[in-house]
């Protein structure tokens, strides 16, 4: 039976799951939950994956779950996203140093503003060895954008927009190793608009060039803000190739 634990880390509230009767360095995946969610919402998600063989460890991210704090945190979007990409630091600190955890066989999954910090953490992070990204978004000033023609808010200022603009995940992209990448989003999608995922997989093919066939791009048709169990098979199919080496044909 697979057994989730709960622990904090430097601060940072995690489940942390293995498979049963195994022991050793792992694949790993690091889930990260959305917006006004927590670490909870993907145990289920968690178990699973440590059924088929993966180290799984699932943050809260800052001021959400065990570090809920009651106040609008909306205002605080974007210092929540940075600071969730910031703090992977000591999370990876810790997880080599106690779960033995390999960057080599290692995988970021978010969902939603999940989404968005796992494309972070793959940009800042190069030693990552792969990005899962469902109904997120690695174009954070695209996102920006059009996060605020959906809310009907003005145009950003330079000054609103600067901090956004220079840790956006799409600025980094030529500076990094070539890994792979699987995007999912609704085409719709009524939360997050599925445009920022289509600039950063367009932002990744030019990069990408000639191995195009590190980037999954699946865009689900008339679905909204939710992970289908389609998207699930197709994330432990894109892990189980990617991390073990196994396909599914």
């Amino acid at each position: 039976m697979t057994l989730i634990t709960e622990t904090v880390i430097d601060g940072i509230p995690v489940l942390h799951s293995c498979p049963p009767d195994k022991t050793g360095t792992l694949p790993t995946v690091f889930i990260y939950h959305g917006w006004a969610s927590s670490k909870e919402a993907y145990r289920l998600m968690g178990t699973l994956l440590s059924a088929l063989g993966y180290q799984v460890i699932l943050p809260d991210l800052p001021k959400h779950g065990g570090r809920y704090e009651e106040k609008d945190l909306q205002k605080e979007f974007w210092s929540i996203i940075f600071s969730a990409v910031e703090e992977f630091a000591l999370l990876l600190r810790y997880t080599k140093a106690h779960w033995q955890v390999d960057p080599r066989i290692t995988a970021v999954l978010g969902s939603s503003a999940g989404g968005l910090v796992v494309s972070g953490i793959f940009a800042h992070f190069p030693e990552i060895y792969g990005l899962i990204a469902a109904n997120g978004s690695g174009a954070w000033e695209e996102a920006e954008r059009l996060f605020r023609e959906l809310d009907g808010r003005t145009t950003a200022t330079e000054e609103e927009m600067k901090p956004i603009r220079e840790k956006d995940p799409v600025s980094r992209l030529k500076t990094l190793p070539l890994r792979p990448v699987l995007l999912q989003h609704g085409s719709s999608d009524s939360i997050v608009p599925i445009g920022g995922t289509k600039y950063f997989y367009e932002a990744l093919r030019d990069v990408y060039k000639a191995r195009h066939e590190l980037i999954t791009y699946q865009e689900i048709p008339r679905l909204d803000h939710y992970i289908s169990l389609g998207m699930l098979g197709e994330m432990v199919d894109w892990l189980n190739l990617h991390l073990k080496g196994e396909s599914c044909s």
